[in-house]
C-alpha cells in the first residue's frame, strides 16, 4: 500500500505545480515570489530543474511499485521518508502562493529534513545500486535534495522580508551569512556522498543561477551576494575534487 502512495504522491507533484502556477490557489508562485526579492533569489530559468526532479520522481514511483521490487530491503525503508518528501512537495506548492510563509518555510525544512534522513541512507547504500537504482534512486534524491538545500535558504530570506522581519544588520549582510549556512549544508552533505558529481552539478546549477540574477541585479549588495554565490561553487567543486581523489586513493 505504501509503494502505491508514494506512486501517487509524484503524480501529484507536477499536476500541483501547473495548478499552483495556473493560480488555482492564489496567485501564482513566481508573482508572490516577486513581491519581495531576495539578494539570494535565483534566475528564473534556474526553477526549471523542478521538470526533471518531477520526472526523476515519477520514474522512481513507477519503478518502487514494480513486481520485482516488492522485496526490496532498501526501497521499503525509503517508503516513508520519500511519501513524506513529495507530499510536503505538493503541500508547500498550496500554502506558497496563499502567502502563509511561515508555514511554507516550516514545510519545507521539514522536507529536507526527510531528504537528509534518506540520502544518509542511500550514500553510501547497505548494498551497491546497479542499474536504473542509481538513476532513479541515488541520481533522483541526490538531486532533490541539493536543490531544496540551497532553496530552503532562499526561501528563509524571502519569508524574513515578507514578514518585514528586521535581522539588524544590512541586508548584504544576513544575505551572505545565509548563503554561508547553505555552503556548510552542502559541503556537509557532499562528504556524505564522496564528491557525487550529481549532486554538486545541482548544487552549481542553483548558485550560478543565484550569480546570473544578482549579478545583473542594480540593488545595493547585489553584487557581493553574486560573488559570493560563486565562491561557493568554487569551493564545492575543489571539495567535490578532493573527497574523489581521496576515494580513489584509498
Amino acid at each position: 500500500m505504501i509503494r502505491v502512495l508514494v506512486l501517487l504522491l509524484a503524480l501529484a507533484m507536477p499536476a500541483v505545480s501547473w495548478m499552483a502556477q495556473a493560480g488555482w490557489f492564489g496567485s501564482d508562485i513566481g508573482s508572490v515570489s516577486n513581491r519581495d526579492p531576495s539578494l539570494i533569489v535565483a534566475a528564473g530559468y534556474a526553477f526549471s530543474i523542478w521538470g526533471l526532479i518531477f520526472a526523476l520522481s515519477i520514474g522512481y514511483g513507477v519503478w518502487q511499485v514494480l513486481p520485482a521490487r516488492r522485496g526490496d530491503a532498501l526501497t521499503r525503508r525509503l517508503a516513508w521518508p520519500v511519501a513524506g518528501v513529495f507530499a510536503l512537495t505538493s503541500a508547500w506548492m498550496i500554502v506558497f502562493p496563499n502567502e502563509i510563509f511561515w508555514l511554507a518555510l516550516l514545510i519545507l525544512w521539514t522536507s529536507l529534513a526527510l531528504l537528509l534522513a534518506i540520502v544518509w541512507r542511500i550514500a553510501p547504500p547497505p548494498r551497491r545500486l546497479r542499474g536504473m537504482e542509481v538513476l532513479l534512486v541515488r541520481w533522483t534524491f541526490l538531486i532533490f535534495c541539493a536543490w531544496v538545500a540551497l532553496a530552503s535558504v532562499l526561501n528563509l530570506a524571502q519569508t524574513l522580508l515578507a514578514y518585514r522581519i528586521d535581522p539588524g544588520v544590512a541586508p548584504v549582510v544576513w544575505s551572505v551569512a545565509l548563503l554561508v549556512l547553505a555552503a556548510v549544508l552542502l559541503l556537509a552533505i557532499n562528504r556524505r556522498v564522496r564528491g557525487d558529481i550529481v549532486f554538486t552539478a545541482t548544487a552549481w546549477w542553483a548558485l550560478i543561477g543565484i550569480w546570473v540574477k544578482q549579478s545583473a541585479s542594480a540593488a545595493p549588495g547585489a553584487h557581493v551576494t553574486a560573488w559570493t554565490a560563486l565562491a561557493i561553487a568554487a569551493v564545492l567543486l575543489v571539495h567535490t575534487l578532493w573527497l574523489r581523489f581521496r576515494a580513489r586513493a584509498a
